[in-house]
This record gives structure tokens, C-alpha cells and sequence, in this order.
């Protein structure tokens, strides 16, 4: 995808309001959506499919330099399978697919009249476009054209000036070639125009666009579509799958210097005038894959997104009143890659088993609506819709549950739309109840639903297996996943937050907390002011505790986070960018635990990445295992320390290979643990996954008392965690 969706929203709403049939205008008329739109939004998932001539020579193309474009001769996928492409996204669940008919190359998928660089002048002599439909039509998809008006490397357009005289025969040629489009392919569910259509008097042609959407597709939605047409689409202003919250499909504008409308807020406004759905779009490979992870290049799967990290992304899309639109990169053989495509079908796989996991639904007119069950059930996401085709009304709402006879908030929330999904920690409950605390008028509720579903531990693609082939010291290592921290929250589709009465793995009874005297005897999972972030790091902090008796009994409290059945791997790299305070009684650690156990009556082995005690100036990097723990061995030595720099941040990193953990500090190896020939899983129970645990932790037997409580608040600032395999 070009990067030039932000013109499009600031222009999308230069509405003639004149004729405007997507909505009202007037605020005292409820807005509501056209059927076509209710329709649209109803299919939730959709794909859009790139290719593009610049895949077969990514090393020589350079989208400015029309020199650099590729021969005809080079475009040769010998394997293309439309039917392939079309199955792979039904598989995911699309209901609807864009083919990227012209991109920013300028190369055509459809053998146009304008000129000759396109499909038809190529080794496969084949109107990719008119197979792609062909695809869609037989296996029940309805199919959309991509064509971004704005940028041509073929024509030098959108990257550097041109003259008046290239503009118009420029202008000519796209008018020319979206008549073809739209008037030779029959009707095209969504029309997709990167970042929208040049509107202004001198250099636009929106008028005429408007003139051939009218006459040819007049029924289509429109992405970044012209002003004035019916069922228009919205961007979300991110390329990542994450609607921001709340969000409306309602908007309204303002008049600029200009006299034209634009967007007042991105989000949207529950009393707009406008109704605009959002489409919430990212390609199946992460940002640092090749032209933004949008076009397929070979030896780039460790961009890849997991079927979870797909799973996340319906939640904050679909799940927040959006469309999501799925990215698919077509290969150089033609085909979707084998790689990608078993993900779709995971995912898929993944929605299949959450719409079975429904516990019960109920729906109706007005304030309160409540799920009762026959017996307590255990409960963690709930799913509210509203009859958007009778508007979006709520504006404020909150989900209780009944426990023991006594109603406790889970949930809360702003919009809801035509789905709103929330998740949480399971709880046991008689019942549950939506309650809507503000409404522009009464609520239709569609559907609210109760689900007791976990998405990211039913398979197993969450586990980072190293490749045998390369599980060696000579291969170079290769990022395959991160967590920057910059989302400004935490991504729970890879961690949990770790609390000494919640967590399921070593959760204890309240009253009996100071029977703990590990790790975790402070951790807590509710207290807010443990688990903190900016827009670069989180902060896992330690606290003082000052309200023992009505909330929390602990003095202090500190914050951890783990990966536990959401990101494991075996064997490779893990880096950990870190800065740590200092204290009396400080103990911050990055570890590792076995994910499975898979060894019976023994110790499944600990990778101790750091510990640092106190103000030391030097931390601890430690193997243990059932022959270190339980039988006493100290050869091979398990431990050993390393310099760090006490005011900034540190880089802690363990190598691991099948036959050797290398331990370092910034880069400065501290200690190698070796495998042991002979030694059996005692030593070495290091052949399977393991997952992370960070955290801050206060006391304990080896960094002793917080003996100056004026230390705290400290703080333990990661800036990001790295998996190189």
C-alpha cells in the first residue's frame, strides 16, 4: 500500500451535499446507513491481493526513476492460480477480496487499451484481472478493484512535480483506464482509491470519476472514494489493523480556508452527519518486510503475522466497529505463498471455533439486558451489536456479572455500533447484564453475546521452532519476532500481567500472601500504577502500597508480565533492551520457564537472563535445572556476573543453541552452559519451548530487606524484547 491515505482523509469529506444520498444533513434527522452500507460492514472480513511487476527485481526498482521499471519479459508467474488466491482468503473468512489492478508501479494486471505496459504484453499473455473475478464469482466472493489515481511511476505521477502538459495526459490516461475497469468487469463490489482522487479545479479529475461511478458503479463502495458519491469508506490512519477507541461511524467537518469540508475527528462522532464506515487495513507481513510487508518478497516468513497476531487484530478491528481488511501478497510464482496461506486457514480456523464458543445471547429493545445461566459458568468476552440500519445510538454503557448475588462491573465501554468485543479475565457468574447508561435514543440491541473462548492457546503457532537446518553457530541470525512497547498499552495477544492472586500458575489465597516469600510475594495484576507506559516503553514498577486495608493487605506492590501460552520459542536469541533503578531490596528479572514441562518428576529447566540485586552495578546470569536444584551439581559452573551501566539501559541476551546456552551483557559474552554428553534431561532439559517472564520484584532471601522505603517508586523501563532464530 502507497503511503498517501492521509491526503484522502482530508479531503474525503469535500461533500457537495447537494444530491448526497449516504446520509442526512440535517442533525434533527437520525443518521443512518444506506442498506449498501449495513450490508458491507456485515461482512466484517475482507483481503486485499497485491501484485505488482516490481516483486521479479525489488534489488533495481525505484518507484522515482521510471528507468528502473521492470521488462515486460521479467513478469512471469509461471503457477498463477487465481482460484488459489480466492480459496486461501475465504479461508480466512473474507467475504469480499481487492485485487490491486494498477499500483504504484504503473504496470497493469488487465490488458489496457492506454498503453502497453500491462499483463497482456507479458510471458503468460493472461488478463489477470478477468481471472481474478472469475475466481471470485465461482467460489462465492464478491470482487473489488484497487486503483491508486495519484501515483505512476510508468507516468512519473506522485513523486516528483509534473508539467500541465503531463498532468492532463496523465489525467486522460487514468480516466481512460477506469472506464475500462469499470465498465468491461461487471459490478465491483468496492472500488479502492489510495489515498482518494485529486479533487481541486486545476489538476483534478474527481468530477468526471464521478461522472463514469454514476454511470458504471453506482452501487460500489467507495474506499478514499470521490466526494458526493454514495457508500463511502473511511480510513482508520493506520496501516496495522488497530481502530482506535471509540469509535463511530457517524462524522462530522468543518469548512476550511478553502470552503471545502474536512473531518473534524478521525474517530468519528456520535452525533455526526455524515455516516462514513471505516475500513481497518495491513498486509499479513509485519511493517519491516519489503515495501511495508504489502508485496512479497522471497526469504521475508519471519515477518510473517502468527494466525494470533491475525486474531488480535479482528478484536481491534471488527471488534471495534471496523471492517478488516487483510493484506495477501501474491509471489513470483503466482501463487499466495504455502506459508502465509496455512496461517489464513488457522485463523479461519481460530473464528470457527469462537463462534462455537458462544455460552448464550440475548436481544431486544432498551436499557437492560441480562444473560442468565442455569448454573455459575466461566466467562471471559463479551460481544454487543447494535441494529446499526436503525443508527448507532449508545454512547456509554457497562457489563456486570452476578456473583454469589452480588453485581461486579467486568466491562465498560463508549461505542458499540455494529460490534463492540471486549475481553477479560475469566470470572465464574450466574449471570450477566449490559446495562446502557447513555443513548441518543432507545437502544436496539442486535446481539449480546457471552463467550468463554481463548484465542491464542488453541493452536500452536504462537511456539518459534528454529529450523534444524540452521541450528548452528555459523548462520546469521535473523529477527523472526519483537515487542517494541509502543502501543500504549499491553498487547495481550503475547503477554499477561502476573499477579500473586490471579495468576492461574501460582495464584495463592489473599489471606495467605505472606506465606510467599519468592519472587512474587508483591506481584500484582490489578493495581495500575505497577504496569505503566509512554509511547516507547512499559514500566513494570515497585511501590509503596497505601491502602492495605480496604484494597490490596500488602505494603508494597510491584509489576511483571509473562508470555505464557501466547509466545514461546526454542532455541535462538533473545535480546532485552532495559534500564533499571536501584534500591534496598530491589531484585528485577528477565527469565525463561519451560512452556510445556514436558519431563516428568523433575526440574524442566530456568533461564535467568538477568537478575540484578539491590544497587549493584553488575547483574546475574544463571542456568538452572534438576542437576544445579535438586542433585547440587556445580560443574559445569551455572552461573556467572557481568558490568552494566547503572543509569542507562542494558542489552541482555542468551544464545540458545541444542547443545549450549551462551549468556552476555551488552553484547560481552559473561558465561557459555554447556550440554553435558550423557547427562540426560537432569542437565539438559533445554530441548523444548520456553516463555518470558519480566518483572520487578521487592525482598526475598538473596537481595534481603527494603530498608529505605523512600528508594520506591523504582522503576524497571523495557524498551523492547527481540527474537533473533
Amino acid at each position: 500500500m502507497l503511503k498517501n491515505k492521509t491526503y484522502a482523509m482530508k479531503n474525503i469529506l469535500t461533500l457537495l451535499l447537494s444530491g448526497v444520498t449516504l446520509c442526512s444533513f440535517s442533525q434533527k434527522i437520525q443518521v443512518l446507513p444506506s442498506a449498501k452500507q449495513v450490508e458491507w460492514i456485515n461482512n466484517e472480513i475482507g483481503v486485499i491481493i497485491h501484485l505488482d511487476i516490481n516483486i521479479f527485481e525489488p534489488t533495481t526498482f525505484n518507484y522515482e526513476k521510471k528507468e528502473t521499471l521492470p521488462a515486460l519479459t521479467a513478469f512471469n508467474p509461471s503457477k498463477l492460480n487465481t482460484d488459489q488466491w480466492v480459496l486461501a482468503a475465504k479461508s480466512a473468512g473474507a467475504k469480499y477480496a481487492v485485487l490491486t489492478a494498477k499500483h504504484g508501479t504503473g504496470f497493469c494486471l488487465w490488458n489496457t487499451k492506454v498503453h502497453n505496459y500491462h499483463t497482456g504484453n507479458t510471458p503468460i499473455h493472461k488478463d489477470v484481472l478477468a481471472a481474478f473475478i472469475k475466481s471470485c464469482k465461482k467460489y462465492g466472493i464478491k470482487p473489488g478493484v484497487y486503483y491508486n489515481t495519484n501515483m505512476n511511476t510508468y507516468y512519473g505521477a506522485g513523486y516528483k512535480p509534473m508539467s500541465d502538459a503531463d498532468r492532463a495526459k496523465y489525467n486522460q490516461a487514468v480516466y481512460q483506464q477506469l472506464e475500462e475497469l469499470w465498465s468491461q468487469y461487471g459490478s465491483l463490489y468496492e472500488i479502492w482509491f489510495d489515498g482518494g482522487i485529486m479533487s481541486d479545479k486545476k489538476t483534478g479529475i474527481a468530477d468526471k470519476v464521478k461522472v463514469l461511478l454514476k454511470k458504471y458503479q453506482p452501487d460500489a463502495c467507495l474506499f478514499q472514494g470521490p466526494p458526493g458519491m454514495n457508500n463511502i469508506l473511511r480510513w482508520v490512519e493506520n496501516e496495522d489493523g488497530r481502530t482506535p477507541y471509540p469509535f463511530w461511524s457517524r462524522i462530522n467537518s468543518v469548512i476550511n480556508n478553502k470552503g471545502q469540508e474536512e473531518i473534524v475527528n478521525s474517530k468519528g462522532d456520535p452525533n455526526g452527519r455524515y455516516w462514513v464506515s471505516a475500513e481497518a487495513d495491513f498486509p499479513n507481513r509485519n511493517k519491516n518486510a519489503w515495501n511495508g510487508g504489502w508485496l512479497w518478497r522471497a526469504n521475508e516468513e519471519q515477518h510473517l503475522f502468527t494466525a494470533n497476531d491475525l486474531m488480535s487484530r479482528y478484536y481491534t478491528s471488527v471488534g471495534n466497529n471496523t471492517n478488516m481488511l487483510i493484506g495477501m501478497g501474491i509471489d513470483t510464482s503466482g501463487l499466495f505463498p504455502a506459508a502465509d496461506a496455512k496461517i489464513f486457514k488457522s485463523f479461519g480456523e481460530k473464528l470457527i471455533k469462537r463462534n462455537k464458543a458462544v455460552l448464550d445471547s440475548i436481544n431486544g429493545l432498551g436499557n437492560q439486558h441480562t444473560i442468565s445461566f442455569k448454573k455459575p459458568t466461566k466467562i471471559n468476552e463479551i460481544e454487543i451489536s447494535e441494529d446499526i440500519a436503525k443508527g448507532e445510538n449508545i454512547q456509554s454503557y457497562r457489563v456486570e456479572g452476578l456473583q454469589k448475588g452480588k453485581w461486579k462491573q467486568i466491562a465498560e465501554g463508549i461505542s458499540v455500533g455494529h460490534k463492540r468485543i471486549q475481553q477479560f479475565n475469566e470470572l465464574e457468574v450466574e449471570a450477566c447484564r449490559l446495562i446502557i447508561m447513555q443513548s441518543s435514543k432507545t437502544p436496539i440491541i442486535k446481539n449480546f453475546k457471552a463467550y468463554y473462548f481463548q484465542p491464542y492457546q488453541k493452536n500452536e503457532d504462537y511456539i518459534f521452532i528454529q529450523k534444524e537446518e540452521r541450528r548452528n553457530d555459523t548462520t546469521k541470525w535473523k529477527l523472526v519476532w519483537e515487542d517494541n512497547f509502543n502501543k500504549g498499552s499491553l498487547d495481550t495477544n503475547y503477554w499477561d500481567r502476573i499477579g500473586l492472586f490471579t495468576t492461574p500458575k501460582w495464584k495463592m489465597p489473599v489471606e495467605k500472601w505472606k506465606e510467599n516469600m519468592g519472587c512474587f510475594r508483591y506481584i500484582s495484576a490489578t493495581n495500575d500504577s505497577v504496569v505503566k507506559f509512554d509511547k516507547e516503553n512499559i514500566y513494570l514498577r515497585g511501590i509503596i502500597n497505601n491502602d492495605t486495608i480496604n484494597g490490596d493487605p500488602r505494603p508494597m506492590l510491584t509489576g511483571g508480565i509473562y508470555s505464557f501460552n501466547k509466545f514461546a520459542f526454542q532455541y535462538g536469541r533473545i535480546e532485552i533492551r532495559v534500564k533499571l533503578d536501584s534500591a534496598y531490596g530491589a531484585w528485577p528479572a528477565l527469565w525463561m520457564l519451560s512452556e510445556k514441562d514436558i519431563y516428568p518428576n523433575q526440574h524442566n529447566g530456568e533461564m535467568d537472563i538477568m537478575e540484578k540485586l539491590n544497587h549493584d552495578q553488575f547483574a546475574y546470569q544463571t542456568t538452572h535445572n534438576h542437576y544445579t536444584i535438586t542433585l547440587k551439581q556445580d560443574i559445569p559452573k551455572k552461573f556467572n556476573t557481568g558490568k552494566i551501566d547503572p543509569n542507562g539501559y542494558n542489552v541482555f541476551s542468551v544464545s540458545w543453541y541444542p547443545d549450549k546456552l551462551v549468556y552476555a551483557i551488552n553484547g560481552v559474552e559473561t558465561i557459555t552452559y554447556p550440554k553435558v554428553p550423557g547427562a540426560g534431561t537432569y542437565q539438559w532439559p533445554f530441548d523444548q519451548p520456553f516463555y518470558l517472564i519480566i518483572d520487578q520484584q521487592l525482598e526475598g532471601s538473596w537481595p534481603g530487606k527494603v530498608t529505605q522505603p523512600k528508594e520506591l517508586p523504582i522503576n524497571m523501563v523495557v524498551d523492547w524484547v527481540r527474537l533473533y532464530q
